[in-house]
């Protein structure tokens, strides 16, 4: 198990999928997006031997119905049947989220080539306690990017960012002077980190705000 009380539905064990798209590598630019859920098709006990029990990715589950969902979706099963707060998904889990994708990103960052016209995707998975606790279980890099029918997310977040990465290599009158503090965002790609500003503002990344 990776966390002893994970919160479940209806008895099926899930994760959560967010992404860190690094939009530019010359200067950084980061963005976050909320992603979606995947639900195991197999009930869950701390004493099951099932693999599809615990293990939520698609290649274990494509055979069973229900697989995914979508955040909404999800934010109103843990209001009406698990006591979370009504904006828990979309307040207290996207602002979190966010924040650890950032520190991931700076963790990494001295890593990662740089090269213009690049640009790097990843996923992050995540799962929820009865505790209302937020845990991150792994990053992937190169993530498949297809439909995910039923999570009322694609084809449009792909879509958005195939444009917004256009915008920034080519296009760039699209996008002029992007920072964290404006708020900017492309679709549902919320910029968390861009380098500029930490060159031309004197902010440099402190983990502790």
């Amino acid at each position: 198990d990776y966390i002893s009380n994970p919160v479940l539905l209806d008895g099926h064990k899930f994760d959560m999928r967010t992404y860190l798209l690094i939009a530019s590598t010359k200067p950084f630019l980061v963005f976050h997006h909320d992603g979606f859920i995947r639900r195991s098709g197999v009930m869950y006990s701390n004493n099951t031997h099932s693999k599809a029990a615990h293990i939520t990715n698609h290649k274990s589950q494509d055979k069973y119905p229900d697989h995914f969902w979508g955040f909404k979706q999800l934010e109103e099963h843990l209001y009406n049947n698990n006591g979370f707060p009504k904006d828990f998904i979309s307040k207290d889990f996207h602002d979190y989220t966010k924040h650890v994708t950032n520190f991931v990103f700076q963790a990494a960052r001295a890593r990662l080539k740089r090269r213009s016209g690049a640009f790097m995707l990843f996923a992050l998975d995540w799962m929820l306690d009865m505790d209302k606790g937020i845990h991150l279980l792994e990053a992937n890099g190169n993530p498949s990017v297809v439909q995910y029918e039923g999570t009322g997310l694609t084809p449009h977040i792909w879509n958005d960012m195939t444009e917004l990465l256009t915008n920034i290599h080519k296009n760039t009158e699209l996008v002029q002077n992007p920072t964290v503090g404006s708020g900017f965002a492309h679709g549902g790609w919320e910029l968390i980190f861009n380098e500029a500003e930490e060159d031309f503002l004197d902010n440099n990344y402190n983990p502790c705000k």
